[in-house]
């Protein structure tokens, strides 16, 4: 199981977010927790509504078309969050698996000292 959520952390911190979810969503279909299966209910609901693209291009309406872009950002957001909350609750609140989650895609600075 470990060994799993680790490769789960992986692919979060990879950004291949639908990937990291299809895996969230087949470790946690045996799960009895009432939270954890609220969640990945969440999760495929909203992977389903960002896969199922409506062709707004055809309309052409710019202003549709960015607004369809901004709530497909905001869904991988959430995507993003819950798969993280998911994490936390498959895992019991195991540090390891907290501190592999990158909070946010954060270029490192190199520390120089003088």
């Amino acid at each position: 199981m470990l060994d799993e959520l680790l490769k789960i952390a992986n692919e979060l911190n990879k950004g291949n977010l639908t990937k990291a979810v299809q895996m969230i969503l087949d470790v946690s279909k045996d799960e009895d927790d009432e939270k954890i299966l609220r969640i990945s209910s969440e999760l495929e609901r909203t992977l389903r509504e960002l896969s199922n693209d409506l062709a707004y291009d055809e309309y052409d309406e710019k202003e549709l078309i960015e607004i369809e872009r901004a709530m497909n950002e905001l869904r991988k957001r959430k995507l993003r969050i819950l798969s993280i909350l998911a994490l936390r609750k498959l895992s019991k609140d195991n540090l390891i698996i907290e501190n592999i989650i990158q909070k946010d895609f954060i270029t490192q600075k190199p520390q120089t000292y003088m």
